[in-house]
């Protein structure tokens, strides 16, 4: 079975992340998409971040319909902050009759040597990468595919900034996330 996997903190999880897993099954034939959820990224702010059972949940919800879209906490019982790296040992391990891929942004893309033991994961796993922004990176490896897909402009940020304002985030994220958000009076 061929896995993509979406790393992220999903916070909240948006339209944005649905129709590029979609695109990716579709592009690639992927038996499954899993967002794994970071509940602790090293590499991000983590004040605004919403305690990682709710983002589940929400994940959850978003992805209520989707047959081949599931959720991965795998990285829940993992030491905090996680590290892909580990994650993907720990998948290997787990489910050693898959085939995992990444999928990330060009964004994060562009920062993988940053990452911990990156040539690891650049010499192991087929990443492929969304656009972001219309950025490039310098980095070559036989294993990248670059997904044929429109720039889509909507980022969790954005999505926490029209909640503070007060702002309609109906078209960014899924009817039944945004009436829990609200309900809850998540990212106020």
């Amino acid at each position: 079975m061929e896995i993509g996997l979406f790393f992220g903190t999903f916070n909240p999880v948006h339209n944005g992340h649905l129709l590029i897993a979609k695109s990716v099954i579709n592009q690639l034939k992927l038996d499954q998409i899993w967002f794994v959820l970071s509940p602790l990224s090293p590499f991000k702010n983590n004040d605004e971040l919403l305690d990682k059972n709710i983002r589940a949940d929400l994940i959850n919800i978003a992805l209520s319909k989707e047959k081949k879209m599931l959720l991965c906490k795998e990285e829940f019982k993992m030491k905090i902050p996680n590290y892909t790296v580990d994650t993907l040992d720990l998948l290997k391990k787990k489910y050693p009759d898959c085939i995992f891929k990444l999928l990330l942004g060009e964004d994060n893309f562009i920062k993988i040597k940053l990452w911990k033991n990156h040539s690891k994961i650049l010499n192991n796993y087929e990443i492929i990468i969304y656009p972001r922004n219309n950025l490039h990176t310098d980095i070559k490896s036989e294993k990248t595919i670059k997904l044929d897909h429109e720039l889509i402009d909507i980022s969790s940020s954005k999505i926490r900034k029209n909640i503070k304002l007060g702002l309609s985030i109906e078209k960014y994220v899924p009817s039944k996330v945004k009436d829990q958000i609200k309900d809850k009076r998540y990212y106020l």
